[in-house]
């Protein structure tokens, strides 16, 4: 089996302040598992149930992906930490990483160009 190009962290090691919302990609977290290799874990804040997944990347960049169980629009959401939004380049790390093209993202905050 191949090496995933990407690591995760447990979900007792989430980052402080990995919060923002950057995107959505149209993949659902049993695609993002299927496709990728990812691995969630499930837990509850004070708005929902939701599915997360902590991903760094081979350069060091950590991603959260997230699905709340009742957004009622399809895909999972990408967060990273409140200093990170910045340039085009904040989501592409994730994207390499996970092997998935630009095509996949749904949403994009204004700030990101692509």
């Amino acid at each position: 089996m191949k090496e995933k190009p990407f690591g995760q962290l447990p979900r007792d090691q989430w980052p402080i302040g990995l919060s923002l919302p950057i995107a959505t990609l149209s993949l659902e977290p049993f695609e993002l598992e299927e496709r990728c290799g990812v691995v969630f874990f499930e837990d509850i804040d004070d708005l929902d149930f939701f599915k997360a997944a902590i991903i760094v990347t081979g350069g060091g960049e950590t991603y959260a992906l997230v699905r709340y169980r009742g957004c009622p629009s399809p895909g999972t959401e990408v967060w990273v930490g409140q200093t990170h939004l910045g340039t085009s380049s904040d989501i592409q790390p994730l994207l390499n990483a996970l092997r998935l093209t630009g095509d996949v993202v749904r949403w994009r905050h204004p700030n990101l160009s692509f």
